[in-house]
């Protein structure tokens, strides 16, 4: 199932499932990266992420910068 929304910025964070795990994705555009370690976190949750957001912003802002093309449709 696809579902479709839209975001405020230039990447969104979100859950997802696939290959039988979950794991806290970036989204660009349609596409969605999987985030596995970020700013020391290894395979975090979005709760996480948002827990220590001042030390992931960056690292996933050069992310979303550095290639939006690649990731899973």
């Amino acid at each position: 199932m696809n579902r479709h929304a839209a975001h405020a910025g230039p990447y969104a964070l979100g859950t997802f499932r696939a290959g039988g795990r979950e794991f806290a994705g970036l989204v660009l555009r349609d596409r969605v990266h999987p985030i596995d370690d970020v700013a020391g976190l290894h395979l975090p949750s979005v709760r996480q992420l948002i827990e220590h957001w001042d030390a992931v912003r960056p690292e996933l802002a050069a992310r979303a910068e550095l290639n939006p093309d690649n990731g899973f449709d």
